[in-house]
Parts: C-alpha cells; structure tokens; sequence
C-alpha cells in the first residue's frame, strides 16, 4: 500500500498535522510520497529583476512555500522509519533564458 499527494502539502496550514495523518493511514510496510514544488530556488541566466517579486507573491498565497526543503525533517518527526528524498535541480525552458528548479520528491517507510 501506498498514500501519494503532489502538490498539496504547501497549501496546508498544519502542515505537521497532515504528514502525521498520511503515516498514521499508511499500513505497515506501506509508502508515503510527497511530491512539491521547490519555488525558492528558481533562477534566471542572465539574472531577471522579477524573480524578486515572484518570490513574494508566491510567500503571500501559499501556506508553506518551503515545504519541500522541509520533507525530511518533516517525516522525520512524524516518525518516518525510512526517509528517501529525490529531486530534480532545474529544467530549462526551449526559447527562454528561464531555468527553474522545480520540485523535491519525499518518501518514508512505515
């Protein structure tokens, strides 16, 4: 057995609480996998002056912009037996100078 959620656990506010719930649900031996996205990373080459402010609106309407970078721990302290965490470092975009870092991907072992 196994619990998947992508792209959810930035919009909770008790986030804590939620990875808690997922661990409780998934049966012995089971999997649970988070997959979130990681928008305090992205960059531009050369730099782009709006990065700034899309960091901002990004922090103003989500719960736990850095939820990804947090998986670990998070698991860690629900009481995750086995923690793997996989990302993907950036993707560019053809015909744009734009490279994002997109997303850290969370698995733990009950």
């Amino acid at each position: 057995m196994f619990l998947f959620c992508r792209y959810l656990l930035h919009h909770v506010p008790e986030v804590d609480r939620a990875i808690s719930e997922m661990l409780r649900v998934t049966r012995k031996g089971g999997y649970t996998f988070a997959y979130e996205p990681d928008p305090m990373g992205d960059v531009t080459e050369p730099p782009s002056e709006a990065l700034p402010f899309l960091f901002e609106r990004w922090r103003s309407v989500i719960a736990q912009p850095q939820i990804a970078r947090q998986l670990p721990l998070k698991f860690r302290q629900a009481g995750a037996d086995r923690i793997e965490i996989g990302s993907l470092r950036a993707a560019e975009f053809p015909g744009t100078r734009f490279t994002r870092f997109l997303r850290l991907t969370g698995m733990a072992m009950k």
